[in-house]
C-alpha cells in the first residue's frame, strides 16, 4: 500500500504601501528585514508556496508635466524591479486616477482584491498569507473562506473586520522580533 503525503499549499499577497509603513514605523528607521525571513517565520516547512503577489501604489505626481509623471513612474519601476530581484514576487502597479474633482485616488486596494480572488480561485491553495491591515480587505476574506481557503493576516492594527474574517491574525510587530532574534542567534 502506497502512503501519499501531499503539502498543504499557500498563496501569499502583500499591500506594499501598508506593510512597508509598518515596517517603518515599528523599526524607526532600522534596516528592513530580508523578504525571505518574514516569509520563512509565516511558512512552515510543510507549506509549498504557489504565488507571491506584492501590490504597490504609484506615487501621484506632483503636477501635470510630463517631467512629473515621468519621474513617478521610473519611481514605480525601480520599485517593483528590486522587489522581484529580493522576493521572487510577482509585483503589480497600481496607478493612480484622477477623480472628476482633481484629486487622486489609489487603485492598489482594488486590483489586490480582484487579482489575490482569481488567482486563490484559479490555483486553489489551502491557505493565504495576507500582508495587510485595512478592513475593505475582509468580504474577500470571507469570500475565500467560503470557497475552503483559510486567510493568515500579517500585519499592525489588523481592524476588527479583518480580524473577524481572518483564520489566523500574525502580529507584524511579532514577527519583526521573531525575525531579528533569529538573526542575532
Amino acid at each position: 500500500m502506497y502512503q501519499v503525503t501531499t503539502k498543504a499549499t499557500k498563496i501569499t499577497s502583500t499591500d506594499w504601501q501598508n506593510t512597508n509603513s509598518a515596517f517603518q514605523k515599528i523599526l524607526q528607521g532600522g534596516p528592513l528585514p530580508r523578504w525571505g525571513s518574514v516569509i520563512k517565520q509565516v511558512n512552515d516547512d510543510g507549506v509549498d508556496i504557489l504565488e507571491q503577489m506584492i501590490f504597490i501604489p504609484e506615487r501621484v505626481p506632483e503636477n501635470d508635466s510630463a517631467e512629473a509623471l515621468a519621474t513617478v513612474t521610473l519611481q514605480a519601476r525601480n520599485l517593483s524591479a528590486a522587489l522581484q530581484r529580493q522576493t521572487a514576487a510577482r509585483v503589480f502597479i497600481c496607478p493612480a486616477k484622477r477623480t472628476p474633482s482633481g484629486d487622486f485616488k489609489q487603485s492598489d486596494d482594488q486590483r489586490l482584491m480582484i487579482k489575490t480572488l482569481s488567482t486563490c480561485l484559479r490555483l486553489k491553495p489551502d491557505f493565504l498569507t495576507l500582508f495587510a491591515s485595512d478592513g475593505d480587505y475582509a468580504p474577500m476574506v470571507w469570500e475565500l473562506r467560503e470557497w475552503g481557503i483559510r486567510t493568515e493576516v500579517v500585519g499592525r492594527n489588523v481592524a476588527g473586520e479583518l480580524r473577524e474574517a481572518a483564520y489566523h491574525v500574525v502580529d507584524l510587530e511579532k514577527l519583526l522580533e521573531a525575525i531579528a532574534a533569529e538573526e542575532t542567534a
